[in-house]
């Protein structure tokens, strides 16, 4: 009997935990500085000399999934594996639609950039969270079950397509090691490169990079 192979994207709610010292002449300064962060929010001070960054993680085990609002964003998308071509989602109709017209509800906004955009980062924060607990700085994904092509663009402006060799982590940012047709060696950063700006590459490389840390 024929197989054909789809896959989920599900956006979650999950706590996050930031490490950090505060250095201070006493407990009680400390303290007081923590209480006086701008939100609560830890992250707003990442500039400060007086605060020292430490490890970065998820608590996984508080995730839970997020039910869509009426006529808007879905929060559970199932994707054709081969083109990536949405099949359905969890979609609620606004107010004003009949029970009938689900599967033809159009949402008040059709603006999904931002959720594009949540979800890039999302994926780039667990990428980054597998290197902070295994503690290396280069995986190879040369022996990953699947292969992940990118396409990225030489000097010249040309097009090329090439599978993800290795992933690297140095100083808070991701590089892809690749290879062009000829075997030169090719770097793609985080801050400037398409690669990293595509969902659906960068859930194959997560993906990869979990097996490979699985299996070393």
């Amino acid at each position: 009997m024929p197989r054909y192979s789809f896959y989920q994207d599900t956006r979650v709610e999950t706590w996050e935990r930031s490490h950090f010292d505060v250095m201070a002449n006493s407990y009680e300064e400390a303290v007081a500085i923590v209480k006086a962060f701008k939100d609560s929010d830890v992250d707003n001070h990442q500039d400060e000399e007086y605060i020292e960054f430490g490890t970065f993680e998820s608590i996984y085990e508080t995730s839970q999934k997020i039910e869509p609002l009426p006529g808007a964003s879905p929060t559970i998308m199932i994707f054709d594996e081969d083109t990536d071509m949405p099949v359905v989602d969890n979609r609620k109709p606004a107010g004003n639609n009949s029970p009938n017209d689900k599967e033809h509800a159009i949402p008040d906004s059709c603006d999904f950039e931002t959720d594009i955009r949540s979800l890039r980062n999302s994926i780039l924060t667990a990428i980054k969270n597998i290197f902070l607990q295994s503690g290396f700085s280069r995986i190879e994904l040369t022996s990953a079950t699947e292969e992940v092509q990118v396409v990225w663009w030489d000097n010249h402006g040309y097009t090329h397509e090439s599978p993800v060799e290795a992933v690297c982590f140095d100083d808070g940012e991701l590089s892809l090691q690749l290879s062009d047709e000829d075997g030169e060696s090719i770097t793609l950063w985080e801050d400037s490169d398409f690669a990293f700006e595509h969902p659906v590459w960068l859930n194959g490389i997560l993906n990869s990079l979990k097996e490979a840390t699985e299996q070393s």
